[in-house]
Formats: structure tokens, sequence, C-alpha cells
């Protein structure tokens, strides 16, 4: 078994860097960095794993039977290869059990330290109210024919001069061949940039009400009638306050694992061995 590091008493082997290198893929360009993206990974695990020990974490059987089966399902939907030999397996068991007891030791710290209060939250969005703004939305209605016969372009233009008013256009949405005839040919609200561009383009020329004239797209001939817009606005904070402490606490926490981890690299420098020499850095 070919050893690329030690931390305290735990080898970090080859097969783990392999496996753990497999979770990363698109991570880096280059296989070289990708390797030693999963070495420095896993020696965050190893000295966290110790911290948490020494803390006084373990886990029980269930949490290992639940966090197995978790593995065994990941392996399936992965390339990541399942064990080979007893070895392999004997690693495997050992790494779940590490993740186990640092996922219980972070989520203990985390508890302890993290509570987005309302001063925060607060004092977040009105720093950052620019980005909590919504852009210029509008919602339309389409009827749709396809370009699918002949006569595609009469019928739909035989359609919208039957059209002189908004109750003449909901009455003949049912013959649309979208599949929205059933909800009147609602498409529901988009601001720019989230629709095809061409029913964009004649959405948000329209007035509310107004009715398009004939054009055309790659999925057929349309007559559009602008039923809502919503001009730009700063969104509430009551809008978004859970979903903001959500993030923030996310936010928080990223930063506070890599502070913390940055700590216990410094403390326990010594006890991490790197033996391979183009990975002394990771």
């Amino acid at each position: 078994m070919f050893i690329f590091a030690k931390v305290f008493d735990i080898t970090i082997s080859e097969d783990e860097v392999k496996r753990e290198s497999k979770r990363l893929i698109g991570a880096s360009e280059s296989e070289e960095l990708t390797i030693k993206q999963a070495l420095s990974r896993l020696i965050d695990e190893c000295i966290l794993f110790h911290e948490a020990i020494r803390e006084g974490f373990e886990m029980n059987e269930c949490e290992f039977d639940a966090a197995l089966l978790e593995s065994l399902e990941d392996m399936d939907n992965t390339s990541i290869d399942c064990p080979m030999n007893m070895r392999q397996a004997e690693e495997l068991e050992q790494s779940l059990k590490r993740r186990i007891v640092v996922r219980k030791y972070m989520r203990a710290l985390w508890e302890k330290r993290l509570n987005i209060g309302e001063a925060e939250l607060n004092a977040f969005y009105e720093d950052q109210k620019e980005v909590f703004f919504a852009p210029e939305t509008v919602r339309a209605s389409h009827i749709l024919i396809k370009k699918d016969s002949e006569d595609a372009l009469a019928r739909i233009s035989e359609l919208r001069a039957s059209i002189k008013s908004s109750e003449d256009f909901l009455a003949r949405c049912n013959q649309s061949e979208c599949p929205s005839n059933i909800r009147c040919g609602d498409l529901g609200y988009f601001p720019r940039g989230k629709m095809i561009r061409e029913i964009e383009e004649v959405a948000f020329s329209l007035e509310l009400n107004q009715i398009s004239d004939v054009f055309s797209s790659p999925f057929g001939y349309h007559i559009i009638m602008l039923t809502e817009r919503v001009i730009p606005h700063q969104v509430p904070l009551d809008e978004i306050r859970e979903s903001l402490r959500t993030r923030l606490a996310q936010l928080e926490r990223e930063f506070f694992l890599i502070r913390h981890i940055s700590e216990l690299r410094s403390k326990h420098e010594s006890a991490i061995d790197i033996l391979v020499e183009n990975y002394k850095e990771a």
C-alpha cells in the first residue's frame, strides 16, 4: 500500500486520494492539482477528526450503517470505484467513521457559534440593498399555431383579425396549439433574458392588455397579449427574511470552517507528514 501522508496516527493512502479526487472531477482541469486538492481535503478531515475525538465526539452503529448505505449509493451513481479488496474496504470504513464524527463535531460548533440575529440581518440588507432589487417583469398570454402545415400563417392571421379585445383573445386561446391553452395561454411572469428572444422582445414592447400582431419564432406563429407588468423595485426585507437568514448562516459556516481549519493546521503543523514530494504544499 502506497502512503501519501500521515496525520497524527492516521495514514492516507494513494487509493483514498484517488477516490477523493474522483469526487472533485470538474474542480480543476489539471489532474495533479485535483490530487493536491483531494489530499488537502483528506488532511483537513483527519485534523478535524483528531480535534473531534479530543472533544469527546464519537459515532454509533446506526449512524455508521446510514452513512455506509449513502456511500454505496454514491458509488452506484458516480464513477467512484467500490472497494476491491479487504484493505480498501477497511479504508472506506475508517473514512466513513471519520466523516460521521467530524460532521457531528462541526454541527455542534455551528450550533454554539452561529446565530444570525435581527440586527445582523438588517445591517446586511441595508449594506447590500442594491443586490435585492427586482428587475422589470412582465406576464403574458399567447396563442401559438405551429408551422407544420402550409396554411399555418393564414390560419393565425385570420384568427388575429377576429380578435378585437382582450375578451376576444381569451375566448380564442383554446385554438392555440401550445399546452398553455388549458390556462388561457398564460406564460407566467418573466424578466428579460429568461424567455425565448422573439416572445421577450414583443412582450416587453406592449402596453398592458395590448395584443400583438402575428410574429414568428422557431416554435411557430404567435399572438401575444400583455396581462401584467411589474416595474423594477426594491425587494422588501420581509419578503426575503428567512431565505436571507439561511444564506447568511450558510456563508458564515463556510467562513468559520475555513478559519477553524486554518487555525488547527497551524496548531498541529508538526503532526502533518506529507510523504510525496510533489504534494508537500497540499
